[in-house]
């Protein structure tokens, strides 16, 4: 992993990809973060390399999907990720909707983000 994308970050950003029913841009994922557009790029770089089992971690549960006509690269789960979890398609998993925070929580979880992001909020 490159020195300058934590942990934690990429954590996120997995987790976003994990959740999302379609394609995810870079911009996405960087506005979702709080990050740069290049950090974000590199952050998944950095994912798509582990998953590739170029880097320690040899998972292989996302790929690059094409890319948006502004050159925003768009990532989707493999058939090795439906393995991972024992299902057949994307459909057989469970709902989000009754896993997602409420909307008043919201605040609270773009507060939590920009910690770890290494901002504060005032």
């Amino acid at each position: 992993m490159s020195d300058v994308v934590e942990p934690r970050l990429c954590s996120a950003a997995e987790a976003i990809l994990i959740v999302a029913d379609e394609p995810v841009t870079t911009a996405a994922i960087a506005q979702a973060l709080g990050l740069e557009d290049r950090l974000a790029e590199d952050l998944l770089e950095d994912l798509a390399a582990e998953y590739r089992g170029e880097r320690p971690g040899a998972r292989g549960l996302i790929e690059e999907a094409g890319a948006e006509t502004s050159g925003a690269i768009l990532y989707r789960t493999t058939g090795e990720f439906l393995e991972y979890l024992g299902i057949d398609s994307l459909d057989e998993l469970p709902p989000l909707a009754p896993y997602l925070p409420r909307v008043e929580a919201l605040g609270e979880i773009v507060e939590q983000a920009d910690e770890l992001a290494g901002r504060r909020t005032p």
